[in-house]
């Protein structure tokens, strides 16, 4: 992914302080404090003077030359002060530059959208405090104390975010000299231009900013959909603070019971022993612990597991997954640049298992962005034998697919960053193994609950990794232990099952919504697949014998158990699809599909009209999007189907929070800067928040003239939290054009270091079986975050000579008609 490159300008260099409020008042106090800022990782101090309705505020800029703002209200006058340069800007202070840097002035612009109302007294710092609520509607959004012997607000605090507020501490009533209010001799009024040319050529500031970079706080995510069996470890760097959750997946009345450990040099933290749950649960972890590796397991059900971490980098070292792959699922990775990945299979079969042999489908892609190609292998394992897959940057690989054939596997995927001389192994774990270490502590951390489990033999742990090629291991055989759950206390109540349909039938209203072929849209089309005839004009192909993908959308969610397929055509049965997959999703077309089945097809075409061949396989979740893969052929040019059913039934949408657009022209949502746009109006950068697709409604730059990728940024009308990311790359012209890596970075003021990264994101280029109509939206939720400004940084594409993007949504729940 190419890096958005960041400069230093004013808008950097100037107070970076988050835009809160203050009403208008008759400052008459004479004093000095300390002035403390907070906003989420971001801090910042300084030192305030004040006399009457003046003041005067000296700051320490993380990133550029530290400033001096001086503001009178009554004469409606801000002046930024640059002492390193010995330069001054003058602003209006009802300027929205001005306000933006001013936490003291905002308030008349900020009420345009929220109302403000006394809201009792409180004592602060020892002085009795006016407070009033800044709020729109029901909606809470700050506070602020004015202290009432000094006619001065003393705190600005956001309701329901402990992470942002301004403070006043050290706090001394003496006589301030008017000296302070003046431009000292020498200085020179320049504009935000030339004071922002000075910082760029000044070598001290790159390195300064240089050093912020380097040493400022950051915050890392790591997600994982997990199931029984499923163990996450993750190496943290040091000096990390560090929050571990787990949400249900699973259906209302299955159990869920998982493990969190936090070792330190292998050892569990003091004080503190497995905690084991049964219950979705939130864990704030002590940063004086010293934990330096966190492993979270399930035991029972479905789970969300997400641990984030908060500090310098590097945050995270080294991240491993240990977890059974049995007989038709499988596992996909998009692989970024670690240092090293390692996959590590061994054949496990269970006890009564039928098969001597166990076999797996290795699919790897390799190369840039834009120059791929496929590798693709098929292991065949007995008891015991491991293979080995170890990469390293320079193997450029891109994405994995692991498709289980045959048999029971246990995986190991490791993506380790550590420098070479530290990548010592990590070692196997489960809540059972521990108790062979000398020095565990039994302390139990409450509330947990421990899930009694019989003795079980202790695992033996697997041969340290060697840094080698692709390359099978020694066989050996590997003792699992497996944890056998206690029951759940109530008992499951089980969905009605409904009589079974065909729920993929067009008849039923499905419809095919993205593939990556069609010979034509008539007589081969994918939507002949699902129209309950086979022969003559009822059949599919594809462009190219290559592998071929198509997504349905069902018309509401469905459970499924088996899949049928007549493979027949009317032209030779060489075309006829041989080996494929099914996968399913209850999110998105785009995103989080898991595979359901595999299966292989014969082409001996019996009957005039072919034989319906069938599938059936054990999958509980609702889906309400099917991928049909079809992988491979018996030797023909086509990729060929006659027909293909889906047996199941369909159940009831879970209620789900009505989400709104707020980034759009028609709510208020504006187009605040870019760096590039093709042009001011079929092109243009407003066109991505218009509401509408096609011609005269795309957004494009050319890609030699953005070398480091688009960059816009939107203000919504006013605060908002928001929830969800839509894309629609979709534009008339080559899809090779379409954006592909994307950032979304969000703030409550325009201020260059104030924004915090809300994602990132691949998006596809896809096309739905008519090339000239868009295709679905692609859509990611995110952590909720309060935001007033979104950025939004295009990357790159998919090839092409332009980067396009056709819409661009940002969504929030609706509280109000």
């Amino acid at each position: 992914m190419v890096t958005a490159r960041r400069s230093i300008g004013l808008t950097g260099v100037i107070i970076s302080l988050m835009v809160l409020m203050s009403a208008q008042c008759a400052w008459a106090g004479e004093f000095s404090a300390d002035l403390f800022q907070k906003q989420q990782l971001d801090e910042k101090t300084g030192r305030i003077y004040v006399k009457g309705d003046r003041y005067r505020m000296e700051l320490a800029e993380p990133v550029g030359p530290n400033l001096v703002v001086i503001v009178d209200p009554t004469a409606n006058k801000t002046r930024v002060l640059v002492p390193k340069y010995k330069m001054y800007m003058e602003l209006p202070t009802d300027d929205s530059m001005s306000q933006m840097n001013d936490p003291f002035q905002a308030v008349e612009a900020m009420l345009k959208y929220y109302s403000i109302k006394d809201d009792g007294t409180e004592e602060v710092l020892g002085y009795e405090c006016n407070r009033q609520l800044i709020h729109y509607e029901d909606q809470q959004i700050m506070h602020r104390f004015n202290a009432q012997k000094l006619g001065f607000p003393i705190m600005l605090k956001y309701l329901g975010q402990d992470d942002m507020y301004t403070e006043l501490s050290n706090i001394k009533e003496k006589p301030i000299s008017d000296d302070m209010f003046a431009i000292p001799e020498g200085y020179t009024a320049a504009t935000m231009q030339e004071i922002g040319e000075k910082v760029s050529a000044d070598p001290d500031m790159e390195a300064k900013a240089k050093k912020y970079e380097e040493t400022r706080p950051r915050k890392a995510e790591i997600s994982k959909y997990m199931t029984a069996g499923h163990v996450l470890h993750v190496l943290p760097g040091p000096d990390t603070q560090i929050t571990i959750e787990m949400k249900k997946s699973g259906p209302d009345d299955q159990a869920l019971n998982w493990y969190a450990a936090l070792l330190k040099n292998g050892q569990l933290v003091e004080d503190t022993s497995v905690m084991e749950f049964q219950e979705a649960k939130k864990i704030d972890i002590d940063n004086e612990l010293g934990t330096d590796e966190i492993i979270l397991g399930i035991t029972e059900g479905q789970g969300y597991g997400k641990v984030n971490l908060v500090g310098r980098q590097p945050l995270v070292l080294a991240t491993a997954e240990e977890y059974y792959m049995k007989s038709g699922s499988g596992k996909s990775w998009s692989v970024s640049s670690y240092q090293k990945m390692i996959i590590d299979i061994t054949c496990d079969l269970e006890e009564d298992s039928k098969v001597e042999t166990a076999q797996m489908k290795v699919n790897l892609t390799k190369g840039t962005w834009d120059q791929q190609k496929k590798e693709s292998s098929e292991l065949k394992m007995a008891p015991g034998e491991n293979m080995k897959y170890v990469f390293s940057p320079d193997d450029q690989l891109i994405d994995v697919d692991l498709s289980a054939m045959v048999g029971r596997f246990r995986v190991k995927v490791v993506n380790d960053q550590r420098p070479a001389d530290q990548q010592k192994p990590i070692k196997e774990f489960s809540p059972d193994n521990l108790q062979s270490q000398p020095d565990v502590k039994t302390q139990k951390m409450p509330p947990a609950a421990r899930i009694e489990k019989p003795a079980e033999p202790k695992p033996a742990e697997l041969k340290a990794m060697e840094p080698k090629a692709i390359e099978p291991a020694p066989v050996e055989q590997v003792t699992e232990v497996i944890i056998t759950p206690a029951p759940p206390e109530t008992p499951v109540v089980k969905e009605e099952k409904k009589p079974e349909i065909n729920v993929l039938a067009a008849t039923q209203g499905t419809k095919v919504v993205l593939l990556t072929s069609q010979y034509n849209n008539s007589t081969w089309a994918a939507e002949n697949l699902i129209n309950g005839e086979v022969g003559k004009s009822h059949g599919y192909a594809s462009g190219n014998n290559n592998a071929q993908e198509i997504i349905f959308e069902l018309p509401q969610p469905a459970r499924v158990s088996s899949l049928i397929i007549n493979p027949f055509t009317t032209e030779s049965p060489k075309t006829w699809v041989k080996e494929g997959e099914l996968w399913g999703s209850s999110a998105s077309p785009h995103r989080d599909f898991e595979k359901i089945a595999s299966f292989t097809l014969n082409n001996n075409a019996g009957a005039p009209e072919g034989a319906e061949q069938r599938f059936d396989f054990e999958y509980t979740e609702p889906l309400r999007w099917v991928s049909l893969k079809l992988n491979s052929n018996f030797g023909g040019s086509y990729m060929e189907l006659g027909e293909v059913e889906l047996m199941g039934y369909f159940v009831e949408s879970p209620a789900a929070p009505v989400l709104i657009n707020v980034l759009a022209a028609d709510q208020g949502a504006t187009v605040l800067r870019f760096n590039e746009q093709y042009n001011n109006s079929s092109w243009a950068a407003k066109n991505l928040i218009d509401g509408q697709l096609g011609s005269n409604h795309q957004y494009a730059v050319n890609s030699s003239q953005a070398k480091d990728g688009a960059e816009i940024v939107f203000e919504l009308p006013e605060i908002t939290e928001i929830k969800q990311l839509v894309f629609s790359p979709y534009a008339t012209e080559s899809s090779k054009n379409w954006a592909k890596d994307v950032e979304v970075l969000t703030a409550t003021e325009d201020v260059e270091n104030q924004y915090q990264l809300a994602g990132q994101f691949t998006l596809n280029n896809r096309t739905g079986p008519e090339t000239d109509q868009a295709p679905p939206d692609q859509d990611f939720p995110i952590e909720p975050v309060n935001a007033k400004f979104i950025k939004l940084r295009i990357l790159n594409n998919h090839g092409g000579g332009y980067i396009e993007m056709g819409e661009f949504k940002v969504l929030a729940e609706k509280t109000h008609e």
